[in-house]
């Protein structure tokens, strides 16, 4: 492995976490993922106690994937240039939670405290708590700090915040939650809240639209195996008008956690989502027999299988409709602790069938992919404990060195 510093980014060896930051150029020597790519080190934030759930989405690339999104927390908003790593402060404020790109609309939400509540001890299970979630439509907006709409936002510290996903070939937004039985709010493109309808059980994919109108994807668990549903919201958007039963999901409660990433990393277009659960409920797909072909041994086979198959992942439909784009697994998670001393098992993976896959740094997390000149950018964080208990995220940039296979 080779490694080259500039000034502004040295390389830092973390001996706890097995991971080489700055500019380095790095081969991964085992098995089939011996790829070049560069890693370079963007900044480091700290991470407030109580925030666990609150920055997920931090470190987002643009919708073009020339520049990173990074919050420090309670501090400042900061954009940074992919190539130079230039730093560009959008705001400075102590109310500032979060900020990170929508990957179908192009807009930017930025999620902040509201007054005087950001001080607030580490609440107690069950706890709701309220966020402002502040959207731009697009990257010029939001450097001139010029929102289309402000709304509001729960976050309950249990599981992730609501959610506002984009609804293609509607014009709105849906909000909702991860719950067992949520409600979903519809909201125009300038915030106004146009209906609110009740789901009777926990929102698989989210919400599209076909001839029928808005279509809501959901599980009933009232019988011994999951099953997938189908309401078609009325016109006023307050109730469901028809229920249909579709097909059993043999997966279980699968969320869609991550936005539209998990569908396609970037756009999504009227029947993604439908598309999407039709091709992840069915049983072939947790079994991946694409990945038989990369000369795997069986027990990294194993691994991967359970990476791509039944674990949360990016980009699936993207990947499983173009042998040329990714599906990534976002960070390694091992099942065991034998499964912690294999690389397969620890470190986020890019996959395509066109040219098998990119293993990257052990022990760091994807929050974004995107092709960006002819190059793929990857966003990453990797989480470290400071040896005086505090925690600090540092947000690097991923290119890797060669171009994507042309189609």
């Amino acid at each position: 492995m080779s490694c080259s510093c500039s000034p502004r980014s040295a390389c830092v060896l973390v001996p706890a976490l097995f991971f080489l930051v700055g500019i380095c150029r790095a081969t991964v020597a085992d098995g089939p993922g011996n790829k070049n790519y560069v890693v370079r080190e963007v900044c480091r934030v700290g991470v407030p106690p109580n925030s666990s759930n609150k920055t997920w989405q931090n470190g987002s690339l643009t919708f073009d994937g020339k520049e990173l999104i990074v919050v420090d927390p309670y501090k400042k908003l900061s954009l940074y240039n992919v190539k130079d790593l230039t730093e560009r402060i959008v705001s400075e404020n102590p109310l500032l939670v979060t900020a990170w790109s929508d990957p179908a609309t192009g807009g930017i939400f930025v999620k902040m405290d509201e007054e005087g509540d950001r001080n607030n001890v580490t609440p107690r299970k069950n706890t709701i708590k309220i966020f402002d979630l502040i959207y731009f439509e697009n990257a010029n907006a939001f450097t001139h700090w010029k929102p289309r709409f402000t709304s509001k936002i729960q976050d309950n510290f249990v599981f992730h915040d609501e959610v506002l996903h984009w609804i293609s070939g509607a014009e709105l937004f849906a909000m909702y939650a991860p719950e067992i039985r949520p409600d979903i709010t519809f909201l125009d493109t300038s915030g106004n809240q146009v209906g609110r309808i009740q789901v009777p059980g926990p929102i698989l994919g989210g919400v599209d639209t076909s001839d029928n109108g808005l279509e809501v994807y959901f599980l009933s668990r009232g019988t011994k195996e999951a099953t997938v549903m189908r309401g078609i919201v009325d016109g006023g958007f307050k109730k469901f008008k028809r229920v249909d039963k579709l097909f059993v999901n043999p997966g279980g409660m699968r969320h869609s956690y991550g936005g539209t990433r998990q569908i396609r990393m970037r756009g999504l277009k009227p029947g993604d989502v439908r598309k999407y659960i039709e091709l992840t409920c069915q049983p072939v797909y947790q079994q991946r027999h694409d990945l038989d072909d990369l000369g795997l041994d069986p027990v990294q086979l194993d691994v991967m299988k359970f990476k791509f198959g039944a674990y949360y992942t990016l980009g699936r439909l993207s990947f499983a409709e173009s042998p040329n784009e990714y599906e990534i697994s976002q960070t390694g998670f091992p099942r065991n602790p034998f499964e912690s001393k294999l690389p397969y098992a620890t470190c986020p993976i890019l996959y395509r069938r066109s040219d098998g896959l990119v293993m990257l740094p052990s022990m760091t997390s994807i929050i974004d992919a995107v092709l960006s000149d002819e190059t793929w950018v990857v966003s990453l964080r990797t989480s470290i404990n400071e040896r005086n208990g505090t925690k600090e995220d540092i947000f690097s940039v991923c290119t890797l060195a060669t171009s994507p296979t042309s189609p």
